[in-house]
């Protein structure tokens, strides 16, 4: 994620306040949510994600007031909106600062046409191949009811080697309803170092859902770069684990790809082989550097590890590179069942005789 910030100083500096005609009901209590002025957007897709590249103006001169963006994403609509949070008396700059971009839309998409609305402004983006897209369901009940939290087990943050860096989160729990066709709306309200998010459902009055548990699982880009890896809370629970990934090996920078899914595939033969496609994103933006991978077993358990070796002093952009692999497991494979994780992320084989 890359942000750009410049400023256009007027010869003369005054001091205003902002009226509090322009807040937002979602503001907390005692601020105004006031609005980035979009001036254009146009949405791009790399693989199952969206990339917004933005060009606005801050509502206000005031470089150091917390920044709020959230995203709603129902079925092919996603509404965004980035503001700026400000005291009804705050006095600010007289100036024009400009943005210009990248917003990065947390979560995978099906491939589809959607339509992205940030501020008002809007923007059509085609996930996918065209021929793989199916129809979203229609609703049968409009999501007008209560927003509702989603139940957070573990909080896992992960910065780029970029300076500044890159700071995407990891967020798994469950969902506070059986029901998975709901919008989910996500917040992060950045100010400083620390950035508070927030996950909820947004749920319809008299909906029947089934009692079960649904998981879920999200990779949350923060908006804007940092020089440190800031604190991070997602639904007041803080994080588990917080890793700039590395580990140094002489001069060189070992750093492990974030592992997104692991499908195992098993052939026919007896003994069985296993192979792993493997999807995810490097914590660099270099897409060229050697990828190294290592596996051990122990039995019936299987570790593999993937990192990319990384030299010292290089230079990666600030972007998002997406990895995928297909890895054949070491050996031979009999009926047993095998625990599999790659680089943490734990995933069990498909029945031996099964491609």
């Amino acid at each position: 994620m890359f942000r750009k910030v410049s400023l256009l100083v007027f010869t003369v500096l005054s001091l205003f306040t902002i009226p509090a005609a322009f807040a937002q009901e979602d503001a907390p209590e005692g601020t105004n949510a006031l609005p980035f002025n979009i001036e254009s957007v146009t949405a791009s897709s790399i693989d199952s994600n969206i990339m917004l590249d933005v060009v606005a103006t801050w509502p206000t001169g005031c470089q150091d007031l917390p920044v709020v963006l959230t995203q709603t994403v129902d079925r092919d609509r996603i509404t965004v909106e980035l503001t700026q949070e400000v005291a009804p008396l705050q006095p600010c700059p007289m100036m024009l600062r400009f943005f210009e971009g990248q917003i990065l839309i947390a979560g995978d998409f099906a491939p589809g046409l959607y339509t992205v609305d940030l501020n008002g402004a809007t923007a059509e983006v085609q996930v996918g191949d065209p021929s793989e897209a199916t129809p979203f369901p229609e609703v049968a009940i409009p999501a007008n009811g209560p927003a509702m939290p989603i139940q957070v087990d573990e909080v896992f943050s992960i910065a780029t080697l970029s300076i500044p860096a890159q700071v995407r989160v990891s967020v798994t729990g469950t969902l506070p309803t059986g029901c998975t066709g709901f919008p989910i709306e996500i917040s992060q309200r950045i100010e400083d170092d620390t950035v508070a998010i927030t996950i909820n459902q947004i749920t319809a009055e008299n909906a029947a859902c089934i009692a079960m548990i649904v998981p879920y699982q999200v990779l949350i880009p923060l908006w804007g770069a940092f020089d440190t890896i800031p604190t991070v809370t997602v639904n007041g629970v803080a994080e588990t684990g917080a890793s700039d990934g590395e580990t140094q090996t002489g001069t060189d920078t070992r750093m492990p790809i974030f592992v997104e899914n692991v499908l195992p595939l098993t052939t026919r033969s007896i003994p069985a082989q296993i192979v792993l496609i493997v999807t995810g994103t490097l914590q660099t933006g270099c897409a060229d550097l050697p990828i190294e991978v290592t596996q051990a077993r122990d039995g019936a358990n299987v570790n593999v590890e993937i990192v990319q070796i990384v030299p010292e002093d290089q230079a990666c952009p600030m972007m998002i590179v997406p990895y995928e692999e297909h890895i054949r497991l070491d050996g031979d494979f009999w009926g047993d069942t095998f625990n599999i994780t790659v680089n943490g992320f734990a995933v069990e084989p498909l029945p031996l005789g099964v491609e």
